[in-house]
């Protein structure tokens, strides 16, 4: 799947693909809320949250957007 996929800006719809390291430990899917980009993501024990954009971004070392 990731042959198909290309690295894109932050806009409604994309994969976020989220680093620790050189790993990619984690996944979510840029959503427009109000007008602003969010970050849904699902987490055991807090289901699925919805965190704006930049926030999600500082939590990791590098993040990358997919289309």
């Amino acid at each position: 799947m990731m042959l198909t996929l290309e690295r894109c800006e932050p806009c409604e719809g994309p994969g976020v693909a989220c680093y620790s390291g050189s790993t990619v430990t984690h996944v979510g899917i840029v959503v427009s809320i109000d007008g602003l980009l969010h970050v849904a993501e699902c987490n055991p024990g807090t289901n699925v949250t919805f965190l704006p954009l930049p926030r999600f971004k500082r939590r990791f070392v590098k993040v990358e957007f997919w289309q």
